[in-house]
């Protein structure tokens, strides 16, 4: 009895026969027989290399299954990192009296979210631009409110703090991941950080006294703030809780910090600037966190204000001209080089969430005001907002975008 020993290069040329390849006699159940009695393969022979060409397209399959779940799996810690950092730059929200706007920076229209019954104030958006608090004052007193980024499901938080807080004015911040608010706040009329649980509504007061001017490291870990311990402002950071304070500022001389700008997205420092309490000297400092000192960055006489861009690589600043006292936007690299003027009679607003635009109040002698976005390097200044006759004071003191406004 002749024997059929069933291999690859058989099969092949069984499957596609030429003219000089015959199938032998009863070929389909010789195939059948012979599969039934291959034994089954140990999942072991995956270790086994000489296994390997003939197990190919199935190893393929499961190499190429295996990619795809990767794949899928850095896309989705992909996009949780661009909610945290912020999704995109989106509108710039403005209070204009009792309306809060939103501004397309692309095209510079506006549409109303929302009517309050008193002046809204204290205005900040978060990171993701989802969404936005802001302050109102009544009669009895002022109130801090939340909403959607349409306007929608308005409501207030931080009812449970008494005496009900008041907002002094500074700039309010989300944490990176939207769940909290950090607020500078008067409580009997002394100054204290409120931080907020927005999807509670629950907020405590906390840090030392007289703290204020709260930031958010970029891991949601700590707050930068400034206080004055012993009769001169300084830096500190503690953690949400108010525990763990830590002046971080280092020798300043005789001059007192006057806030806390920004954090680098590394968490390695925070700028802010320090002045003379006369305001007639006044420049900007980063200091390093870990070890708690301080690099002077800027040496003329006047400047303040520092937006550090969300990707860590310039500065846009205020200087003032003290014979005039007129504010100019200038631009610098994180290292405090590269010093340049941008925009002349201007106010330093802050930058874009990508880091490619500067919001910034335009103040020219003689003209309206304009509220208008520009490159950092002076091109491509689109106009948001026009201020026919000007303004005494800030025209846009109520906004938030891309980053907490300096």
């Amino acid at each position: 009895m002749s024997t059929f020993t069933l291999t690859d290069a058989a099969i092949e040329r069984a499957l596609a026969p030429g003219s000089d390849v015959a199938p032998p006699q009863d070929f389909t159940r010789q195939i059948a027989a012979t599969i039934a009695a291959q034994p089954r393969r140990s999942r072991l022979a995956l270790l086994n290399p000489f296994a390997w060409p003939r197990m190919a397209p199935r190893m393929t399959q499961l190499l190429l299954v295996l990619l795809l779940v990767v794949m899928l799996i850095v896309g989705a810690i992909a996009a949780a990192s661009l909610v945290r950092r912020g999704t995109g730059n989106g509108e710039v929200i403005v209070a204009s009296g009792t309306e809060l706007l939103a501004i397309d920076p692309q095209t510079g229209v506006s549409r109303r979210l929302l009517n309050a019954d008193s002046v809204i104030f204290g205005v900040a958006r978060s990171g993701d631009g989802r969404l936005i608090s802001f302050w109102t004052r009544t009669s009895q007193g002022t109130k801090l409110e939340v909403s959607d980024a349409n306007g929608g499901n308005r409501r207030r938080i931080a009812e449970n703090v008494i005496p009900s807080p008041v907002g002094p004015g500074q700039i309010d911040v989300w944490s990176p991941d939207g769940r909290f608010l950090a607020a500078g706040v008067l409580v009997s009329g002394v100054g204290g950080i409120l931080v907020v649980d927005v999807a509670s509504g629950e907020g405590q007061v906390v840090g030392p006294q007289g703290a204020g001017n709260p930031l958010w490291s970029p891991d949601g870990t700590l707050l930068a703030f400034s206080y004055s311990p012993e009769g001169q402002a300084v830096v500190a950071v503690m953690h949400p809780d108010g525990s763990g304070v830590r002046t971080v500022s280092g020798d300043l001389g005789v001059l007192n910090a006057s806030g806390v700008n920004n954090w680098s997205p590394d968490g390695i420092w925070v700028y802010f600037g320090a002045e003379r309490n006369n305001f007639n000297e006044s420049h900007i400092y980063r200091a390093h966190v870990a070890d708690g000192y301080s690099e002077q960055l800027t040496f003329d006489f006047v400047t303040a204000a520092p937006a550090l861009s969300p990707d860590g690589k310039q500065v846009a600043y205020s200087e003032w001209e003290r014979s005039v006292g007129i504010q100019h936007l200038n631009i610098m690299d994180a290292d405090g080089s590269n010093q340049r003027r941008l925009l002349t009679s201007a106010l330093n607003y802050g930058w874009s969430n990508d880091s490619q635009f500067l919001l910034a109040e335009w103040r020219p002698i003689g003209a309206d005001f304009e509220l208008l976005i520009l490159r950092p390097d002076g091109t491509d200044s689109r106009t948001l907002m026009t201020f026919e006759g000007g303004c005494r004071a800030a025209c846009a003191q109520n906004l938030g975008w891309g980053q907490p406004r300096p």
